[in-house]
């Protein structure tokens, strides 16, 4: 009996061994090996100061292998309990008939450690990355978002994704009896690519005050929507890309798809007087006419093909350099008639209407701008005021910028990432005639110009304002209106340029009463923080772009930082605080001191002291000094400064606060 039972263990252990070995060590192999799909942290997006816009987070999921679990009931009930969740689902998932199956992504610290101690067979812990934003709704159209695996679905995350996303690889790795990942190769997991980094050519602080400014002017004139563009004229970077109402990309699916739609690149409207400038530069530069040719405007009322085109104000004769300035839609007609259709549809075309600028943005709109062949008499008459096409923002301030770089196109960027060297654009105006124009678009900045309310002290500015009613879908033209200011600074050797559109406001619908505003908000604001506003009224003011990621740094926060260090050395100093500028770009409350008094101050000083402040303030009326302010000086800031510190100017001096 001992001599057969022995022999029936030899034969088993025989037949486990040798006949069904390999069977049994691929079973093995298999609960304790396994393929995953490893990715690298996806690429940060920084603005061109080296501020953060966008980054991954690391977090832990859980998964589980249905065909691993053991008792699924039990599991349910300790994975329900955990996470929150109903054992019913929990039950559902662990039974799937499926090899790999999600449980809950991007779960808490605690979670994840009492799942962890459960040691569940069949039920895994993985690492995985979530995206923040860490200045939530500053630039959020633009920026864009990811999904749940990291892929980007809108803005520049979608456009930039392949760049932006870290490698994907396949490993083998090898799990300890807690689910515990242990490589074959110990450097294995290290070994995966990271995405790259974007460099943008935003600068955060400008964003902020266009998007403050904006915001402003949407809500007082009670509009569905504002836009507005800050662009350095000599090298097309965009430094502000600012549209409201504000979307945050860290809660996109609290939103519907229209709230997150990026109008600037996506929405083309009839641009109205805009255009303009452009009809009087094509007409200079075939020899139609010159800055002096007279044209009658029939008194503010012309008839063409059976249909009216009206001006504001009745005018008989006016030179052309009137007809920009007064902004008469009659005078502009006359001219794009003397032009014809196919010329003046060839300008148009040269500076970019009709075509997407080629600015890495996913779903730009072409615009519309119809054959020139399809043009009748009216059709061209109405395309000297903007009217029968259509142009994104986007081309509008692309097409502007051939005009500030005197005759010759120059391409828009946002990204700063791969771009060493501006490219040669095409001459489309002569310099001479891009000067004249530039000097018709100072005088719209001018007591008896549309664009008056823009002015600056100090500092010439060429403007061009527009009020542009809205097609009815039904035929015609509708009571509704799309109020524009394109601006730039200083007027005859342009540095800056400023684009704002406010879509159907209602409260008054005119470009020069509701976009000129704020285009001279948003320029006092990013001149201050350049240190190119005059600190008395001169020509010319001197802007110099400041480029931190050159190895520069923003001179209000130079001027912050040294003024604190002259106070702790017991030094005066305007300055009455050292909290750096993130404290206004990421949302947090400005430093409770004191309300420092800047009355008697100019404007530039009066910047200075608010940015050391952390506070960006509203100026209201027109001089070259502060002569009011509020909250009042010595008073305590309120806890939330954003849009609450409003100065007002003048020439003399005023004792109230």
């Amino acid at each position: 009996m001992f001599g057969l039972a022995w022999l029936a263990l030899w034969g088993r252990a025989y037949y486990v061994q040798v006949v069904d070995g390999p069977r049994l060590a691929q079973l093995a192999q298999g609960q304790h090996l396994a393929s995953e799909f490893v990715s690298g942290e996806r690429g940060k997006i920084f603005d061109r100061q080296g501020r953060l816009l966008a980054r991954s987070v690391e977090f832990t999921s859980v998964y589980a292998k249905p065909l691993q679990v053991q008792d699924a009931s039990d599991a349910a009930q300790v994975l329900a309990r955990v996470l929150g969740e109903d054992v019913a689902e929990m039950h559902a998932k662990l039974t799937e008939p499926a090899n790999y199956v999600w449980i809950a992504r991007q779960i808490g610290d605690r979670a994840a450690a009492d799942i962890e101690a459960a040691q569940i067979p069949g039920v895994f812990l993985t690492h995985e990355y979530t995206r923040q934003y860490p200045c939530k709704e500053l630039a959020g159209k633009l920026i864009g978002f990811v999904g749940v695996d990291e892929n980007g679905l809108e803005g520049l995350e979608a456009s930039f994704d392949d760049y932006l996303a870290g490698a994907s690889e396949e490993l083998t790795v090898q799990r300890d009896a807690s689910g515990q990942r242990l490589y074959i190769d110990p450097v294995s997991g290290e070994l995966v690519d990271a995405g790259q980094d974007l460099w943008l050519t935003l600068d955060a602080h400008i964003q902020f005050v266009a998007e403050q400014a904006l915001e402003k002017a949407v809500n007082e004139n009670q509009a569905r929507w504002g836009a507005s563009l800050v662009v350095s004229v000599e090298t097309g970077e965009v430094l502000a890309w600012a549209e409201y109402p504000f979307f945050n990309p860290n809660a996109y699916r609290q939103y519907e798809p229209g709230q997150w739609r990026n109008r600037i690149a996506m929405d083309a409207l009839e641009p109205g007087s805009d255009m303009k400038p452009f009809i009087v530069a094509a007409a200079l530069q075939e020899g139609v006419c010159e800055w002096d040719t007279l044209y009658f405007c029939e008194n503010g009322s012309w008839r063409v093909k059976g249909k009216d085109i009206n001006d504001i104000g009745s005018h008989d004769w006016l030179p052309v350099n009137r007809i920009v300035q007064k902004s008469s839609n009659i005078g502009a007609a006359k001219l794009a008639m003397d032009l014809g259709a196919q010329t003046l549809h060839d300008y148009l075309s040269r500076l970019g209407f009709g075509r997407r600028t080629g600015m890495p943005l996913t779903g730009e709109s072409p615009g519309i701008l119809h054959p020139a062949g399809a043009w009748n008499e009216f059709d061209i008459a109405a395309a000297g005021f903007g009217q029968g096409y259509a142009v994104t923002a986007l081309q509008l301030t692309q097409a502007y910028m051939c005009l500030a770089n005197m005759g010759e196109t120059r391409d828009l960027r946002i990204v700063s990432t791969g771009y060493d060297h501006i490219q040669q654009g095409e001459r489309i105006f002569s310099p001479d005639v891009a000067r004249e124009v530039l000097a018709m678009m100072e005088d719209v900045v001018s007591e008896e110009g549309t664009g008056s309310r823009a002015m600056i002290d100090g500092l010439s500015i060429a403007g061009k304002t527009s009020t542009a009613q809205k097609a009815d879908p039904e035929g015609g033209y509708s009571n509704r209106y799309v109020a524009s200011f394109v601006g730039m600074a200083p007027a005859r050797d342009p540095k800056l340029m400023v684009v704002v559109i406010v879509d159907e406001p209602t409260v008054q619908y005119y470009g020069g009463l509701v976009a000129a505003p704020a285009f001279r908000e948003i320029m006092l604001g990013t001149l201050a923080y350049l240190g190119g506003l005059p600190d008395s009224p001169q020509p010319e003011a001197d802007i110099e772009l400041v480029d931190a990621s050159q190895g520069d740094f923003a001179e209000l926060e130079q001027l912050a930082a040294e003024a604190a260090q002259e106070q702790a050395n017991g030094e005066e100093s305007i300055v009455t605080s050292d909290a750096p500028l993130e404290h206004i770009i990421e949302g947090e409350t400005s430093p409770v001191l004191g309300v420092p008094d800047v009355r008697g101050m100019s404007v530039r000083a009066a910047f200075e002291v608010m940015a050391g402040q952390g506070v960006v303030p509203v100026v209201q009326g027109q001089g070259a000094m502060v002569v009011r302010q509020e909250p009042a000086p010595g008073s305590n800031w309120p806890e939330d400064a954003r849009g609450q510190c409003v100065l007002w100017l003048g020439n003399g001096t005023d004792s109230s606060s």
